[in-house]
């Protein structure tokens, strides 16, 4: 005979084994929806690139992000051939969707490879023009994120040299026109400095090897400053352009500030770090569910000019006051 006790026991048993299989597949769930991401960036030693790579992990971090329910696989690369073979290794890793620095080669080669993987970019310049979007507001298709004024701020680096050396005529360009996407921003960097009064010489070079010979030849032509063409390829370089330029003593302008920071005399650019933390914004929306093509592209909303002080002394300058005073930081 089953008495009342010995049903109110078994009920309770089966209650709790129920509990224990929902618990069971809870977590199994839980483990079922740890989403798998990729990054692809310029660098040497780490990636994502550097503090830009901190930002990232701090922003996906605020947003509730971490070893628990989110994998990240990444990529550096030094040459742009080693690109599409890195592209290859990111897809293998099934990720739902990409984050490229700095690259449009990069994002066109995951494109290619994922035609409808979403991709979120940082600090890439015109994906309109380059086909990467429709349009800033309306992206379409599956890429989106976060642009740069390229055109903008390669005429503020002339303005910026010109109102810092004010007796200065000779301008070198220093470019990887391998690349030929940068063809168009060396046709803007000759256009600013010819309104002025900069004759411009381009030294082009394509391998880490080759950045000697052109700051020899820089010296030998006695430039009286330099401004580098905003390739991703130099990034991971930037210690070795940055001290030669030194060791030629020509005063230089850079793009963000991971030069300054590696000793370079002037810095003008987009805030990396803060464009690294705010994409990751876009990168939660799509986790989330939404349409990469529906996310409108956004545009960098600060901008730095570092000054290196202690570059200055050993160069023998004397920054104008009116360019101090619009520097962002002035490091000693």
């Amino acid at each position: 005979m089953i008495t009342r006790r010995r049903l109110g026991l078994v009920s309770l048993s089966l209650t709790v084994a129920m509990w224990m299989r929902g618990a069971r597949a809870a977590a199994g769930d839980d483990a079922s929806r740890k989403m798998h991401i990729a990054t692809l960036g310029p660098g040497l030693h780490g990636c994502p690139p550097g503090p830009a790579g901190d930002a990232f992990t701090k922003g996906l971090s605020v947003l509730g992000y971490g070893p628990h329910n989110l994998s990240v696989e990444s990529r550096c690369y030094t040459e742009l051939a080693d690109i599409p073979r890195f592209v290859v290794e990111l897809l293998s890793t099934d990720p739902v969707l990409v984050v490229v620095w700095g690259s449009v080669v990069a994002v066109g080669s995951v494109r290619r490879a994922a035609p409808t993987l979403p991709i979120v970019f940082i600090d890439v310049a015109d994906p309109v023009q380059f086909g990467l979007v429709e349009s800033l507001g309306h992206p379409g298709g599956y890429t989106t994120g976060i642009s740069n004024n390229a055109d903008e701020v390669m005429a503020k680096k002339v303005q910026i040299l010109r109102d810092a050396l004010p007796h200065a005529a000779r301008l070198a360009l220093l470019f990887n026109l391998s690349n030929p996407l940068q063809e168009g921003y060396l046709r803007t960097l000759q256009a600013a400095a010819r309104t002025m009064n900069f004759e411009t010489h381009t030294y082009s070079v394509q391998s880490r090897g080759e950045l000697d010979g052109a700051f020899a030849a820089m010296s030998a032509d006695r430039m009286d400053g330099m401004v580098l063409g905003p390739d991703a390829w130099f990034y991971p370089l930037r210690e070795q352009v940055v001290m030669l330029a030194a060791l030629h003593q020509i005063p230089a302008i850079f793009g963000n500030t991971a030069y300054s920071e590696a000793g370079a005399l002037f810095s003008y650019g987009a805030d990396l770090n803060e464009m690294s933390y705010h994409a990751t914004a876009f990168v939660d929306k799509i986790l989330k569910g939404a349409k990469p093509g529906s996310l409108p592209v956004e545009l960098p909303t600060k901008y730095n000019l570092l000054i290196n002080a202690k570059a200055a002394r050993a160069l023998g300058l004397s920054i104008p006051p009116g360019v101090m005073l619009r520097a962002t930081q002035v490091i000693e």
